[in-house]
């Protein structure tokens, strides 16, 4: 039996993570292209911003993530443009590995900017 409310749930999906893939300036494939948009690191979080008038993405990544992208000063973005199913791939890393082999990826590179917080008081 074809469930059409889960189909056009898991369209409206797909069309949600394009508009901050495009937003991301980020291109279809696997490349390197440059992403136009800003990337903040601060305190172990990042903050894409992807275009929306009162919304940025935030990723909360591990210390030697963090370290690594603000000594190499580049940070590559891939976005899976198929939802995770519920029931599989639950991984973060091997759906996005599955989708870039159907072709469901787009990425790109950014240049992060670094805001370090001064002392507090």
């Amino acid at each position: 039996m074809h469930d059409s409310v889960g189909h056009e749930e898991t369209e409206a999906a797909s069309r949600d993570m394009l508009a901050i893939a495009s937003g991301l300036g980020l291109t279809p494939g696997w490349g390197s292209s440059r992403s136009s948009r800003r990337v903040y690191l601060t305190e172990g979080v990042v903050m894409l911003d992807y275009g929306h008038d009162d919304l940025a993405l935030h990723v909360t990544v591990a210390g030697p993530w963090y370290r690594s992208a603000i000594g190499t000063g580049r940070i590559h973005i891939s976005v899976a443009l198929d939802p995770r199913p519920d029931d599989q791939c639950t991984d973060a890393a091997a759906h996005l590995a599955a989708a870039r082999a159907r072709g469901q990826v787009w990425s790109g590179v950014a240049s992060p900017r670094v805001a370090i917080r001064g002392p507090r008081g």
